[in-house]
């Protein structure tokens, strides 16, 4: 196929190039078999390079004699080719096989477009996928691009590959080996021969047809600085050899930075090689001697020799040191040194074959300030140590950098001083050049001195110490945010200076380099890193600041991109004006982009509504800083919150109503996120103390919830404080009016505190009837009742089954049990009552004596006392020490003239005399045994329940119930100790 018509054929994603661009969409063939290509030649290229796509089979399909064109689509690694060609592409080409142009065709050849990858990026493998009609044709295939030129800049010695495109199968380099020259003209001349100003390569050699290596020469570095050079290529014909990726320009790294300067300068070395092993710290000597030796060593006799200080490896190619105080001039005049690099600092480390690089050690000049503000203006005193007299010329060459002294004057980019004047040989005076500016809150200048100011004129001394041009420092409101920007709101720039005097409509840029520009920029276009090839540092105005006044002013922050999706650090760069050429800098911080975090889980995801519970929260991007997350939970801010990683919080639960599924709301600088229905608040109880004996009341202090929007009563339907075993439950009535669950005893006396604490007195030496109502009267004891079951057979049985489901009851407990079978004072300990269709049981306090028969008895709760003696119409009485106890007080008792009514209300110390609630009866005093009823509540662990209302099913008639649930806080023990 000619040039011509493979340039009318290329159609680029949603671009044609020529008239037959049209042709592309025409009517389907029919679907073939996708097939393994034979052949992509070549397999690696640059682009630009023509590229030729051979099949077993003829799947470049025409119609009709109408051009149907193939498409070929790049697509990167990780995106396989779609089944439709609809998949993610980089470009997308056409060609066509001249050959065959009646018919079916089985080749096919495209040109990659340039800009696929970049000077100095790695090689990129992509997906190869060609399509007829929508359709894939092909099994997977692959084609490497490479950059132009890999890598473009480095110290001279550096192994450099350009890799040419070519519009012929046979590539530009299948002759012979072609020559590279290295230009400095700004252009490569027309032959291969070498001049002053282009440098002939070394170790050139060809690799394969499109690709040629070679190592920069030594010796064309410059001092102190880069030095951009053309890379010119000639075939072995010596006709230079371009393509359609342009020029391609190595950069060229100095071997030592800066070349000149005072002692205590800090100097950068460059290798070319990886030289600095990981973990190792190179050598450095200073010597006048003309050559290193080929071990390090410290010092050379007969000449003026130190070992650099402060060295540090950078990287497997760079390492710093500081020049050694202990060097000296020559007569009070800069003297050049030899600086010899090893690869460590022993005896036996090796000289590196770098080439030997020098240092010019200069006179340290005082000034007469050391900082000053951005533009210059004001002048300076420039004063030589005693001993050296370094101006001997009217005219010397005063620059201002940022970057080091070079070894001559040069053609300096700018901080040329102007005003100077030659008070003496030692002594000079300069004004500041207006563009010696900020880039930062404190930016140092190295001030270089020149024997004059013509291009040669060498350097014969630098500043003993940096001047540095300082900002008023500023604080920012918030100095990190969502990488949206913060939009519609806004952040402030304020200072106890006024740095906006003067200003009226100030510039503000936010830039990801480390440093902001001198003088307010346009908008640039972030670029990342890409093999040698250095990031372009993105800009981003943000529009119209407002001053709010001479010390502050409001800025809505733009959108910041993120780099590589993690947070991002921006300076934010404040400027007098908005003119790109004439408005300074005068005030920067730092900002911080970064994702708005995201919320995952709450664990517990329940917990106390008296609040203090910890919780860890889940999620990502949360900030690590203390005080820069805030959250509420259910509306109430958490407390003590505290960032663990980016990934995790905990916190502490506030005071909160009982409420189910309360959302959590978490703001950081970068934003706000909910994470709906994350936590329950539950209402739980908090008693204290949570234990005491059967044999006293005693007082309880309760914490819990909604206390004051309730009456506390001995009504059923008022709201109570219930001691229950397990869960309470009123939800179903089983029989009689019990509930299913109900309380043992209730906690009375209510004295309400606060809408959270009460208190209420438990007494434990009595319990409740099966129905909730407290036992009182002797009838409702005197409630013996004989069962012919449970049928029990053998000796020591201790747990009785009744199939009678309702037989035993929690009332029971404490009660005697007798029959034939059951051993003198056996108690029943514990039950468990049917429930849903299962049988009741009863524990015993000691085993069976035999088989029972004839049923057993279960016998009401009272116990015999002996020898009370009676009073008529007394509420007094007397028996034997020890016959009564605490227990007893609230118990009925009845007997002799006792009537069925009274009950014990008081016991004396040591228990030989009871008081009654009411008198006994006018005669029949006498000595009687009586009956005491009651029975405590049964050691064990139960539950402080709180209920808004205690009437059976209130659960379910009740709209407004509610009731406590079960934690352990409101776990309440009943042991004698």
């Amino acid at each position: 196929m000619s040039k011509s018509k493979l340039g009318a054929r290329l159609t680029f994603a949603g671009l044609s190039v020529g008239a037959l661009g049209a042709a592309l969409l025409v009517a389907p063939q029919a679907a073939l078999a996708a097939v393994t290509l034979t052949s992509i030649t070549p397999s690696t290229a640059a682009p630009g390079t023509l590229v030729t796509v051979v099949a077993p089979s003829p799947i470049f399909v025409r119609n009709a004699g109408a051009a149907q064109n193939p498409v070929v689509t790049l697509t990167t690694g990780n995106t396989a080719c779609s089944a439709t060609g609809n998949g993610t592409t980089i470009l997308d080409a056409t060609g066509e096989d001249a050959a065959n142009s009646a018919g079916d065709t089985s080749s096919a050849t495209f040109v990659l477009p340039t800009g696929i990858v970049a000077a100095g990026a790695p090689a990129k493998v992509l997906n190869l996928c060609v399509y007829q009609a929508g359709t894939l044709q092909n099994d997977p295939a692959t084609i490497t691009v490479v950059s132009p030129l890999t890598p473009n800049a480095g110290v001279p010695g550096t192994s450099v590959t350009a890799t040419y495109s070519s519009a012929t199968a046979a590539g530009p380099f299948a002759a012979a080996t072609p020559t590279v020259l290295l230009s400095s003209a700004g252009s490569c001349p027309a032959n291969n021969t070498a001049t002053n100003t282009a440098f002939a390569a070394t170790s050139v050699a060809k690799s394969g047809n499109y690709a040629v290596t070679f190592n920069i020469p030594p010796g064309i570095s410059t001092p102190g600085a880069n030095r951009s050079l053309l890379v010119c290529t000639y075939t072995a014909a010596s006709t230079l050899l371009t393509d359609a990726n342009g020029s391609r320009t190595f950069t060229v790294r100095p071997t030592i930075s800066p070349s000149g300067g005072a002692a205590g300068s800090t100097v950068t070395i460059k290798t070319a090689a990886s030289s600095f092993s990981a973990g190792a710290t190179p050598g450095v000597l200073m010597t006048t001697n003309l050559t290193c030796p080929t071990t390090y060593v410290t010092s050379i006799s007969g000449q003026t020799s130190a070992v650099g200080t402060n060295i540090t490896r950078v990287d497997d190619n760079t390492a710093t040191f500081t020049v050694p105080t202990a060097l000296t001039l020559s007569s009070g005049a800069a003297r050049a040194y030899n600086v010899c690099l090893y690869a460590g600092a022993t005896t036996t480390s090796a000289q590196l074959a770098d080439p030997l690089n020098s240092f010019l050690l200069t006179p340290g000049i005082a000034l007469s300030a050391q900082t000053g503000t951005s533009g210059g203006g004001n002048t300076l005193t420039f004063t030589a140590p005693t001993g050296s007299a370094p101006f001997t010329t009217d005219t010397p060459g005063v620059v201002f950098t940022t970057t080091g002294c070079q070894s001559t004057y040069g053609s300096p980019a700018g901080g040329v001083a102007t005003t100077i004047t030659r008070t003496s040989t030692s002594v000079i005076t300069a004004t500041v050049p207006s563009d010696v500016l900020a880039t930062g809150l404190s930016t140092p200048y190295t001030v270089c001195f020149y024997g004059g100011t013509a291009t040669g004129d060498a350097l014969i001394a630098a500043a003993a110490a940096p001047y540095t041009i300082t900002l008023a420092p500023v604080t920012l409101s918030s100095s990190v945010g969502s990488s949206a920007g913060t939009a519609p709101g806004a952040i402030t720039v304020s200072s106890t200076n006024a740095f906006l005097v003067g200003v009226s409509a100030p510039g503000v840029a936010f830039t990801t380099a480390t440093t902001c520009p001198a003088i307010y920029p346009a908008n640039v276009t972030f670029v990342a890193a890409s093999g040698n090839t250095p990031a372009v540092q993105g800009v981003i105005q943000a529009s119209a600041p407002r001053v709010v006044s001479t010390r502050s002013l409001a800025v809505v922050v733009p959108a910041l991109p993120l780099s590589l999706g993690t947070p991002t650090p921006y300076q934010m760069c404040v400027y007098n004006g908005t003119s790109t050429s004439t408005s300074t800098l005068i005030a920067v911080a730092t900002y911080n982009s970064t994702t708005v975090h995201t919320l995952v889980s709450v664990s517990p995801r329940a917990g106390s509504a008296l609040g203090g519970d910890q919780i860890v929260i889940t999620g990502t991007g949360f900030p690590t800083t203390p005080g820069s997350i805030t959250a509420t939970l259910g509306g109430v801010p958490l407390i003590d919150v505290t960032p663990v990683n980016a990934t995790t919080f905990t916190a502490t639960t506030p005071i909160h109503a009982p409420e189910a599924g309360v959302p959590l709301v978490v703001t950081t600088f970068a934003g706000t996120r909910t994470l709906a229905s994350s936590f329950s608040y539950l209402h739980a109880l908090k008693v204290d103390p949570n234990t005491a004996p059967n044999t006293r009341p005693i007082d309880v202090a309760v914490r819990g919830a909604d206390f004051l929007n309730v009456t506390f009563g001995t009504n059923a339907a008022d709201a109570h404080i219930y001691l229950v075993r397990g869960e309470y439950n009123s939800r179903t009535v089983v029989s009689g009016g019990n509930k299913v669950n109900g309380p043992v005893q209730e906690c009375g006396s209510v004295l309400v505190i606060s809408d959270n604490d009460l208190v209420c007195t438990l007494n434990l030496n009595r319990r409740l009837a099966p129905d909730g109502t407290q036992i009182a009267e002797t009838t409702a004891l005197l409630d013996t009742r004989t069962a012919t079951d449970p049928a029990v057979t053998g000796v020591g049985v201790r747990l009785l089954t009744s199939a009678a489901d309702a037989l035993f009851t929690y009332a029971d407990i404490g009660k005697t049990v007798t029959g034939t079978g059951f051993a003198p004072n056996t108690v029943i300990v514990d039950v468990t009552p049917a429930s849903g269709g299962t049988a009741s049981s009863a524990t015993l306090s000691r085993g069976t004596t035999g088989a029972l028969s004839g049923g057993i008895t279960i016998n009401s709760a009272a116990r015999s006392v002996p020898l009370v003696v009676t009073t008529n119409s007394s509420s007094t009485l007397n028996a034997p020490p020890g016959t009564f106890t605490q227990g007893d007080v609230n118990r009925p008792i009845t007997g002799g003239n006792v009537g069925s009514g009274n009950y014990i209300t008081a016991v004396a110390p040591g228990g030989a005399q009871a008081t009654l609630n009411a008198a006994t009866g006018s005669s029949g005093a006498g000595t009687f045994t009586l009956a005491v009823f009651g029975a405590p509540v049964p050691n064990g662990a139960y539950n402080l329940t709180y209920v808004s209302n205690g009437s059976p099913d209130a659960v379910t008639a009740d709209p407004n119930y509610r009731q406590s649930v079960l934690s352990s806080g409101s776990v309440f023990t009943v042991a004698p100790f």
